[in-house]
């Protein structure tokens, strides 16, 4: 898929395997890239609907995923193991 596609909120989710409340997470609070950067998802309001770039969903997604200083992630017993 192109990476500068525009996808609804509910898209943008449904790609990355997220709820659309880590989108919006993502569009109001921002992530912390892996150089220690703090970043915010852009969108485009289109009408009444929020649209947001595939290619930035991507970058969110892989950012937070391979992230090891999220707070929120909670260490699996084989985290803990290896």
């Amino acid at each position: 898929m192109n990476m500068d596609a525009l996808l609804t909120r509910r898209q943008a989710a449904q790609r990355v395997n997220v709820t659309v409340a880590v989108v919006d997470q993502w569009l109001y609070r921002g992530w912390t890239d892996l150089t220690g950067e703090s970043r915010k998802l852009q969108s485009r309001l289109i009408g009444r609907t929020r649209y947001v770039r595939h290619g930035d969903v991507l970058q969110a997604e892989r950012d937070t995923r391979l992230n090891p200083a999220r707070s929120h992630r909670r260490r699996s017993f084989a985290d803990e193991a290896a």
